[in-house]
């Protein structure tokens, strides 16, 4: 008997045709960690029969889920920026340019799910190899900047239902490449046309979309029937050196300002070694706070932050891949 080592298990995203149907092309998924599980609890029955012992518990309501953890690199990282906030606009002939935006219906809404599949390969007997999961959506995202090494995503997947398969939904997946972007490829500007003075040793941006997990309808097998999305919430955190006043005013001012986080490698522009993304935030807010003094050292300043719409137009979030692949599975 041999282990099944995380190194030989194959992950496959196949996008769905309809919720909780897999379509024929799946995308091999490159990971870190991906906890993506069959959930389904025992509920135990209530009922008093004259002794001490409880009858044998019963099948729960079944609610997959789990989270999937990533290195972002311009080849793949367009699967998940579709789930997570929306089918993108996509121009351009090689290199392409892909933008992302949330919106309430449409082209750009966001997919309908995806099947995630596992295969945990030979080691497994072939009426046991393959794991799917079903309905998958993407109910948050939060993305992790730091000045040393490479940048991360990591997504809060929420799924319907999950099956063992004897056979692979797509035995030649995409497999596109994977070129982490790394610390010196990173920069963030906030401020609008005279970009505020702010070194930053930490920064994270969460996007939320607010999925309905319980959507349980009689006579659907103790299955999810959809994860509809409500709101989506853009928040972030930031830690910053209190070396400019620039930093403390922004924070106390309690007015809005604007950021854009670019990954950039070469000439940015999309080719081959080329590529880049920018998150470009509109209208946030931050929370107001203040450095503690806490050591003989440099104050640094930690602080939260909301992204909110103007009036009656959607939230100004996007983001902007410029890569060489044709197309965002």
């Amino acid at each position: 008997m041999s282990d099944v080592r995380g190194t030989a298990v194959q992950i496959q995203i196949v996008p769905e045709t309809a919720y909780k149907t897999a379509g024929a092309v799946g995308e091999r998924a490159q990971v870190v960690s991906c906890g993506v599980v069959p959930v389904q609890p025992r509920v135990q029955s209530a009922t008093l029969a004259g002794v001490r012992g409880q009858a044998r518990s019963v099948t729960g309501a079944k609610a997959p889920a789990g989270p999937m953890n990533v290195e972002i690199a311009p080849e793949d990282i367009g699967i998940y920026l579709k789930h997570l906030i929306g089918a993108p606009a996509t121009s351009g002939a090689n290199p392409y340019t892909h933008a992302f935006a949330p919106v309430a219906s449409g082209t750009g809404s966001l997919p309908i799910g995806f099947t995630l599949q596992y295969d945990y390969g030979t080691a497994i007997d072939a009426a046991s190899r393959y794991l799917r999961i079903t309905g998958c959506r993407v109910g948050s995202g939060t993305f992790t900047f730091t000045p040393n090494g490479t940048q991360t995503l990591a997504l809060d997947v929420q799924a319907a239902d999950f099956a063992q398969s004897a056979t692979n939904l797509d035995a030649s997946p995409v497999l596109l490449g994977h070129t982490n972007w790394e610390s010196v490829n990173l920069a963030v500007v906030v401020g609008g046309g005279t970009p505020l003075n702010i070194c930053f040793s930490a920064l994270s941006l969460a996007i939320n979309n607010d999925l309905d997990g319980e959507k349980y309808c009689i006579g659907a097998g103790g299955t999810r029937d959809g994860l509809p999305e409500g709101f989506v919430i853009v928040t972030g955190q930031a830690t910053m050196f209190f070396d400019h006043e620039d930093v403390i005013d922004q924070i106390l001012s309690g007015t809005d300002t604007e950021m854009a986080i670019t990954l950039s490698r070469g000439n940015g522009l999309g080719s081959a070694g080329n590529e880049s993304l920018v998150i470009a935030i509109g209208d946030l807010v931050f929370d107001k706070t203040a450095p503690p003094v806490d050591g003989p050292r440099g104050l640094r300043l930690q602080a939260n932050f909301t992204a909110h719409r103007v009036g009656t137009a959607e939230i100004d979030l996007t983001a902007t891949l410029k890569n060489a692949v044709a197309t965002i599975s």
